[in-house]
Protein backbone atom coordinates (compact mmCIF):
# COMPACT_ATOMS: atom_id res chain seq x y z
CA UNK A 1 0.00 0.00 0.00
CA UNK A 2 1.36 3.17 -0.88
CA UNK A 3 2.17 6.29 1.70
CA UNK A 4 -0.68 8.53 0.62
CA UNK A 5 -3.23 5.46 1.02
CA UNK A 6 -1.11 4.22 4.18
CA UNK A 7 -2.06 7.85 5.37
CA UNK A 8 -5.94 7.93 4.42
CA UNK A 9 -6.50 4.77 5.90
CA UNK A 10 -5.41 6.06 9.11
CA UNK A 11 -7.11 9.28 8.91
CA UNK A 12 -10.34 7.27 8.29
CA UNK A 13 -9.21 4.53 11.81
CA UNK A 14 -8.68 7.41 14.09
CA UNK A 15 -12.20 9.46 12.86
CA UNK A 16 -13.80 5.66 13.39
CA UNK A 17 -12.33 5.73 16.90
CA UNK A 18 -13.67 9.18 17.63
CA UNK A 19 -17.26 7.94 16.20
CA UNK A 20 -17.03 4.90 18.66
CA UNK A 21 -16.36 6.69 21.41
CA UNK A 22 -19.53 5.81 23.09
CA UNK A 23 -19.35 2.45 23.21
CA UNK A 24 -20.82 1.60 26.93
CA UNK A 25 -20.13 -2.47 26.92
CA UNK A 26 -16.01 -1.41 25.50
CA UNK A 27 -15.43 1.20 28.27
CA UNK A 28 -17.03 -1.43 31.20
CA UNK A 29 -14.82 -4.32 30.05
CA UNK A 30 -11.70 -1.92 30.32
CA UNK A 31 -12.72 -0.25 33.55
CA UNK A 32 -13.39 -3.65 35.55
CA UNK A 33 -9.87 -4.83 34.24
CA UNK A 34 -8.02 -1.03 35.01
CA UNK A 35 -9.62 -1.67 38.64
CA UNK A 36 -8.27 -5.04 39.36
CA UNK A 37 -4.90 -3.48 38.31
CA UNK A 38 -5.76 -0.29 40.88
CA UNK A 39 -6.79 -2.86 43.31
CA UNK A 40 -3.71 -4.36 43.13
CA UNK A 41 -2.10 -0.74 43.22
CA UNK A 42 -3.50 -0.01 46.02
CA UNK A 43 -2.54 -3.06 47.60
CA UNK A 44 1.18 -2.62 47.21
CA UNK A 45 -0.03 1.27 48.32
CA UNK A 46 -1.41 0.64 51.70
CA UNK A 47 0.29 -2.87 51.98
CA UNK A 48 0.36 -2.49 56.30
CA UNK A 49 -3.17 -2.35 56.75
CA UNK A 50 -4.46 -5.85 57.54
CA UNK A 51 -6.59 -6.69 54.58
CA UNK A 52 -3.30 -5.82 52.14
CA UNK A 53 -0.25 -7.24 54.59
CA UNK A 54 -0.23 -10.74 54.89
CA UNK A 55 -0.78 -10.94 50.39
CA UNK A 56 1.45 -8.33 49.92
CA UNK A 57 4.26 -10.10 52.41
CA UNK A 58 4.24 -13.40 50.78
CA UNK A 59 3.87 -12.17 47.37
CA UNK A 60 6.62 -9.80 47.93
CA UNK A 61 9.38 -12.42 49.41
CA UNK A 62 8.71 -14.64 46.86
CA UNK A 63 9.55 -12.24 44.09
CA UNK A 64 12.65 -10.58 46.27
CA UNK A 65 13.60 -11.58 49.80
CA UNK A 66 16.47 -8.67 50.33
CA UNK A 67 14.44 -6.09 48.88
CA UNK A 68 10.76 -6.84 50.18
CA UNK A 69 12.00 -5.81 53.37
CA UNK A 70 12.45 -2.28 52.06
CA UNK A 71 9.01 -2.17 51.71
CA UNK A 72 7.99 -1.48 54.83
CA UNK A 73 9.95 1.58 55.82
CA UNK A 74 9.08 5.36 54.55
CA UNK A 75 10.29 6.11 51.96
CA UNK A 76 11.76 3.71 50.15
CA UNK A 77 8.52 2.29 50.11
CA UNK A 78 8.10 4.66 47.55
CA UNK A 79 11.51 4.01 45.70
CA UNK A 80 10.63 -0.06 45.44
CA UNK A 81 6.99 0.27 44.94
CA UNK A 82 6.93 0.74 40.89
CA UNK A 83 9.26 -2.67 41.01
CA UNK A 84 7.15 -5.12 42.92
CA UNK A 85 3.86 -3.25 41.22
CA UNK A 86 5.43 -3.49 37.84
CA UNK A 87 5.50 -7.46 38.76
CA UNK A 88 2.28 -8.15 40.05
CA UNK A 89 0.97 -6.52 36.78
CA UNK A 90 2.84 -8.16 34.56
CA UNK A 91 1.36 -11.92 35.86
CA UNK A 92 -2.09 -10.11 36.05
CA UNK A 93 -2.17 -8.94 32.42
CA UNK A 94 -0.55 -12.72 31.07
CA UNK A 95 -3.74 -13.91 33.55
CA UNK A 96 -6.45 -12.06 32.46
CA UNK A 97 -5.83 -8.91 30.46
CA UNK A 98 -6.79 -10.70 27.25
CA UNK A 99 -9.93 -11.73 28.52
CA UNK A 100 -11.23 -7.95 29.07
CA UNK A 101 -9.88 -7.03 25.58
CA UNK A 102 -11.31 -9.70 23.85
CA UNK A 103 -14.65 -8.53 25.37
CA UNK A 104 -14.42 -5.00 24.11
CA UNK A 105 -13.33 -6.20 20.64
CA UNK A 106 -16.56 -7.98 20.60
CA UNK A 107 -18.15 -5.34 21.51
CA UNK A 108 -16.81 -3.26 18.51
CA UNK A 109 -17.08 -5.98 16.20
CA UNK A 110 -20.74 -5.63 16.66
CA UNK A 111 -21.03 -2.05 16.66
CA UNK A 112 -19.05 -1.85 13.02
CA UNK A 113 -21.30 -4.75 12.09
CA UNK A 114 -24.46 -3.47 13.59
CA UNK A 115 -25.43 -6.57 14.79
CA UNK A 116 -26.51 -7.87 18.34
CA UNK A 117 -24.73 -10.19 20.37
CA UNK A 118 -26.04 -13.46 21.09
CA UNK A 119 -25.20 -13.68 24.81
CA UNK A 120 -22.61 -12.54 27.46
CA UNK A 121 -19.48 -11.06 25.63
CA UNK A 122 -17.66 -11.59 28.26
CA UNK A 123 -18.68 -15.14 28.24
CA UNK A 124 -18.00 -15.59 24.82
CA UNK A 125 -14.06 -14.30 25.16
CA UNK A 126 -13.93 -16.24 28.30
CA UNK A 127 -14.06 -19.40 26.32
CA UNK A 128 -10.79 -18.18 24.38
CA UNK A 129 -8.85 -17.78 27.61
CA UNK A 130 -6.20 -20.04 26.62
CA UNK A 131 -5.14 -18.75 23.35
CA UNK A 132 -5.54 -14.77 25.06
CA UNK A 133 -2.97 -16.06 27.08
CA UNK A 134 0.02 -17.61 25.24
CA UNK A 135 -0.69 -14.31 22.89
CA UNK A 136 -0.01 -12.42 26.07
CA UNK A 137 2.90 -14.68 27.15
CA UNK A 138 4.49 -14.13 23.52
CA UNK A 139 4.34 -10.37 23.43
CA UNK A 140 4.82 -9.48 27.07
CA UNK A 141 7.98 -11.59 26.41
CA UNK A 142 8.88 -9.76 23.79
CA UNK A 143 8.66 -6.62 26.01
CA UNK A 144 10.43 -7.88 28.83
CA UNK A 145 13.17 -9.36 27.08
CA UNK A 146 13.56 -5.60 25.09
CA UNK A 147 13.70 -3.84 28.80
CA UNK A 148 16.00 -6.23 29.86
CA UNK A 149 18.74 -6.87 27.26
CA UNK A 150 18.43 -3.89 25.37
CA UNK A 151 20.09 -2.06 28.16
CA UNK A 152 22.93 -4.57 28.57
CA UNK A 153 23.67 -4.82 24.97
CA UNK A 154 24.08 -0.74 24.76
CA UNK A 155 25.36 -0.05 28.20
CA UNK A 156 29.22 0.86 27.01
CA UNK A 157 27.57 3.34 25.18
CA UNK A 158 24.84 4.65 27.45
CA UNK A 159 26.56 4.85 31.00
CA UNK A 160 28.80 7.24 30.13
CA UNK A 161 25.99 9.68 29.01
CA UNK A 162 23.30 11.12 30.54
CA UNK A 163 21.56 12.23 27.63
CA UNK A 164 22.07 9.46 25.16
CA UNK A 165 20.26 7.68 28.55
CA UNK A 166 17.10 9.62 28.51
CA UNK A 167 16.95 9.45 24.62
CA UNK A 168 17.17 5.40 24.89
CA UNK A 169 14.34 5.60 27.40
CA UNK A 170 12.11 8.04 26.06
CA UNK A 171 12.57 7.76 22.58
CA UNK A 172 14.23 4.65 21.40
CA UNK A 173 12.49 2.08 24.13
CA UNK A 174 8.94 3.31 22.29
CA UNK A 175 9.97 3.10 18.94
CA UNK A 176 11.09 -0.48 19.73
CA UNK A 177 7.30 -1.09 21.85
CA UNK A 178 5.31 0.16 19.25
CA UNK A 179 6.93 -1.71 16.42
CA UNK A 180 6.04 -4.88 18.42
CA UNK A 181 2.85 -3.10 19.23
CA UNK A 182 2.30 -2.92 15.94
CA UNK A 183 3.14 -6.47 15.02
CA UNK A 184 0.73 -7.67 17.40
CA UNK A 185 -2.05 -5.26 17.09
CA UNK A 186 -5.04 -7.26 15.89
CA UNK A 187 -3.63 -10.32 17.55
CA UNK A 188 -5.92 -10.13 20.33
CA UNK A 189 -9.46 -9.13 18.32
CA UNK A 190 -8.64 -11.96 16.00
CA UNK A 191 -9.03 -14.44 18.48
CA UNK A 192 -12.09 -13.02 20.19
CA UNK A 193 -13.93 -11.99 16.68
CA UNK A 194 -12.62 -15.09 14.35
CA UNK A 195 -11.86 -17.89 17.27
CA UNK A 196 -8.16 -17.95 15.83
CA UNK A 197 -5.79 -20.01 17.37
CA UNK A 198 -3.02 -17.94 19.17
CA UNK A 199 -0.82 -18.90 16.52
CA UNK A 200 -3.15 -17.72 13.31
CA UNK A 201 -3.88 -14.90 15.14
CA UNK A 202 -0.41 -13.87 15.44
CA UNK A 203 -0.20 -14.55 11.86
CA UNK A 204 -2.86 -12.42 10.69
CA UNK A 205 -1.47 -9.63 12.85
CA UNK A 206 1.62 -9.83 11.16
CA UNK A 207 0.50 -10.04 7.87
CA UNK A 208 -1.85 -7.30 8.36
CA UNK A 209 0.91 -4.64 9.88
CA UNK A 210 3.67 -5.55 6.79
CA UNK A 211 0.60 -4.60 4.40
CA UNK A 212 -0.38 -1.01 6.54
CA UNK A 213 3.14 -0.52 8.18
CA UNK A 214 2.79 2.78 8.77
CA UNK A 215 -0.80 2.94 10.02
CA UNK A 216 -0.36 0.36 12.48
CA UNK A 217 3.58 1.69 13.64
CA UNK A 218 1.78 5.42 14.34
CA UNK A 219 -1.42 4.23 15.61
CA UNK A 220 0.90 1.94 18.21
CA UNK A 221 2.95 5.21 18.85
CA UNK A 222 -0.23 6.65 19.45
CA UNK A 223 -1.62 4.36 21.83
CA UNK A 224 1.98 4.03 24.28
CA UNK A 225 3.15 7.30 24.18
CA UNK A 226 1.69 8.54 27.45
CA UNK A 227 1.35 5.51 29.28
CA UNK A 228 5.10 5.26 28.13
CA UNK A 229 5.91 8.41 29.35
CA UNK A 230 4.25 8.02 32.88
CA UNK A 231 5.81 4.70 33.19
CA UNK A 232 9.17 6.51 32.50
CA UNK A 233 8.65 9.15 35.42
CA UNK A 234 7.09 6.35 37.70
CA UNK A 235 10.61 4.29 37.39
CA UNK A 236 12.50 7.13 37.92
CA UNK A 237 11.38 7.33 41.76
CA UNK A 238 14.21 8.27 43.29
CA UNK A 239 13.59 11.75 41.15
CA UNK A 240 10.58 11.97 42.74
CA UNK A 241 10.88 11.52 45.96
CA UNK A 242 13.83 14.24 45.86
CA UNK A 243 12.57 16.59 44.23
CA UNK A 244 9.04 16.40 44.99
CA UNK A 245 6.82 14.01 47.85
CA UNK A 246 7.25 10.25 48.05
CA UNK A 247 3.48 10.01 47.71
CA UNK A 248 4.01 10.85 44.08
CA UNK A 249 5.25 7.73 43.29
CA UNK A 250 1.69 6.21 43.69
CA UNK A 251 -0.32 8.79 42.19
CA UNK A 252 1.76 8.98 38.99
CA UNK A 253 1.23 4.95 38.64
CA UNK A 254 -2.51 5.79 39.32
CA UNK A 255 -2.96 8.14 36.84
CA UNK A 256 -1.34 5.56 34.29
CA UNK A 257 -4.07 3.21 34.97
CA UNK A 258 -6.58 5.30 33.80
CA UNK A 259 -4.28 6.81 30.64
CA UNK A 260 -3.62 2.76 29.49
CA UNK A 261 -7.10 2.61 30.01
CA UNK A 262 -7.87 5.23 27.32
CA UNK A 263 -4.83 3.69 25.58
CA UNK A 264 -6.32 -0.06 25.21
CA UNK A 265 -9.82 1.69 24.21
CA UNK A 266 -8.19 3.13 21.48
CA UNK A 267 -6.04 0.15 20.03
CA UNK A 268 -8.70 -2.34 20.57
CA UNK A 269 -11.17 0.19 18.51
CA UNK A 270 -8.69 0.65 15.63
CA UNK A 271 -7.31 -3.30 15.74
CA UNK A 272 -11.22 -4.24 15.21
CA UNK A 273 -11.71 -1.43 12.22
CA UNK A 274 -8.58 -3.05 10.75
CA UNK A 275 -10.16 -6.56 10.66
CA UNK A 276 -13.55 -5.08 9.53
CA UNK A 277 -11.25 -3.81 6.15
CA UNK A 278 -9.46 -6.46 5.74
CA UNK A 279 -12.65 -8.43 5.24
CA UNK A 280 -13.82 -6.07 2.74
Amino acid sequence: MSFLKNLNHLASVLVDVLKNLGRGKAWLALFVYASVLGLVLIAHYKHLTPLFYGPIKTVSSLINPDLSERLYHYPSHFLYLPWFYGWAKLAISVLIEGIFLGTAALAFWHGFQSTRPKGSLFKSALRLWPQFIMISIIFNGLITAASFFLPEMLHSMLISSPRRQLAFEFVFLPVIYSVLLALFFTAIPSVAIHGDSFWKAIKRSFSLAIRRPISMFILSLLVLIVPLLLSAAANRPEILIEKFRPELVFWVLFIGLFAEMVANYVWICASVRFLVDDEQ
